[in-house]
């Protein structure tokens, strides 16, 4: 009986220990799964960054210098026609002044 109950512990001693590296094992995969989901994420958010750092951001840069450009010009634009304007706004009194006269 003795023997019975040495047994029966043992029996007991390894199904835990079974239970016990199923458990494990279960855990290590979910890990394994959860790791390789934040690897490929990763990978994910790396090409995207790659993309906005190779591509985007200096096109952005290049459409803003052409921006700033197009509204240096138009400043250009803009006073050349202010004085012109002025400058028919005197031709125009100096007329009005002439026939005054």
């Amino acid at each position: 009986e003795q023997f019975n109950k040495i047994q029966d512990n043992l029996n007991k001693t390894v199904k835990q220990q079974l239970d016990d590296k199923k458990l494990l094992q279960d855990n290590i995969r979910q890990l394994t799964k959860q790791r390789d989901d934040i690897l490929i994420k990763f990978d994910e958010l790396r090409k995207e960054y790659n993309n906005l750092k190779d591509n985007i951001v200096p096109n952005m840069n290049q459409e803003m210098i052409l921006s700033q450009v197009k509204t240096g010009e138009l400043k250009v634009l803009c006073n050349k026609l202010d004085d012109g304007h002025k400058n028919a706004q005197i031709k125009i009194e100096e007329l009005y002044q002439k026939n005054q006269e």
